[in-house]
């Protein structure tokens, strides 16, 4: 297993959603409300991080966002991975693990286009909360607020306040009439449906 690999698998040990809604409550990083945010990325004072799957970014996505994947198909030639991957197949669904990448790749964006005053938000496709909520007294997980999590440990400890999450994913940034791009800009509405 490579650097990259064991950063994102021991990020994503540590990431049991207890843990990290606990560590998110403690840190009450940002909430992006979406005109907010849109208006942040027209002045390059935040970009947009989608933690999304490749094909479904390249399908829809916000405007001017970056795709990071948080999960990748399964790569790894370790043994529990392929029975994963076996079992997954068998089953006609699509088997993850984490991405090896995504801390080295939010560090490039990071050295790319950070600065001062430049926030690094998040985006999946709906977006999680991790205040608790009636129905979700333990918050409600995404793959934004995982990513957030990790980017604010270390190796990459992204401050509270250069680190948020897209409020509501990529579906409230459409249903909003936001910018969508992408090889099929109405994706994102068909996995909505289904």
């Amino acid at each position: 297993m490579g650097r990259g690999a064991a950063l994102a698998a021991r990020a994503l040990e540590l990431q049991h959603w207890n843990y990290a809604q606990d560590r998110l409550l403690k840190s009450k990083p940002k909430m992006w409300e979406l005109e907010e945010l849109k208006e942040a990325v027209d002045a390059k004072k935040a970009v947009i991080i989608d933690v999304r799957l490749k094909d479904d970014f390249e399908k829809s996505h916000a405007r001017g966002s970056v795709n990071v994947p948080l999960f990748t198909d399964i790569q790894s030639m370790d043994p529990k991975m392929l029975i994963k991957k076996f079992v997954c197949a068998i089953n006609g669904v699509q088997g993850l693990e984490p991405n090896p990448n995504f801390v080295d790749s939010v560090r490039q964006i990071q050295r790319q286009r950070g600065g001062d005053g430049v926030s690094f938000v998040f985006m999946c496709d709906t977006g999680g909360s991790y205040q608790p909520l009636p129905a979700f007294m333990k918050g409600k997980q995404s793959r934004s607020l995982q990513s957030l999590d990790v980017a604010m440990q270390a190796p990459l400890s992204l401050a509270v306040d250069e680190a948020g999450v897209a409020d509501g994913g990529l579906r409230s940034w459409g249903v909003n009439e936001m910018a969508i791009e992408g090889s099929d800009p109405n994706f994102w509405m068909e996995k909505a449906k289904a």
